[in-house]
């Protein structure tokens, strides 16, 4: 074969092969669905940390200054803001400003806790854990729909 004719015969080939191989357009949209999906993690991680924190801070609230309290009720602020954005349903977004309404309650230097409040508080921990792993569940559940969505509609435009 001559060198022409391979070079032909390449070019033919990679003609043919290359839009078999064609990036379907709906995969950018699936890659920043994914990287959705990722950043909801790490919100979520960063959530439970930060929730974690805030009921240690309530609990020894005793010991701290109104100076740090006051920082607290601001962090409940933005980390309620937060919650309520990846809040999927009303119900779950009522929740949510019952519970943060409760703690912004608790964290003034005139509000005296005992055990049994104590024991309310941690039980109240759990289930705000729980409610946050929820919402950011049902959030990554709907953009994981959405993804499957995509590659469906992907999969019937291959067949074409």
């Amino acid at each position: 074969m001559t060198r022409n004719a391979f070079t032909a015969a390449v070019v033919a080939a990679v003609g043919i092969i290359t839009p078999c191989f064609a990036v379907n357009p709906a995969s950018g949209e699936i890659a920043a669905l994914h990287k959705q999906i990722q950043a909801l993690r790490a919100q979520e991680k960063a959530n439970l940390t930060a929730i974690r924190v805030q009921f240690e801070t309530i609990i020894k609230r005793d010991k701290v200054s109104e100076e740090i309290l006051a920082k607290e009720r601001h962090a409940l602020a933005v980390q309620e803001s937060e919650l309520l954005k990846a809040a999927v349903s009303e119900a779950d977004k009522q929740a949510i400003r019952a519970r943060f309404e409760e703690l912004r309650k608790i964290l003034h230097v005139e509000y005296k806790i005992d055990a049994a409040q104590i024991k309310e508080l941690h039980a109240m921990e759990h289930s705000l854990k729980e409610r946050v792993q929820l919402v950011y569940r049902n959030a990554i559940h709907q953009i994981e729909a959405e993804i499957k969505a995509l590659e469906h509609s992907g999969k019937g435009m291959k067949k074409k």
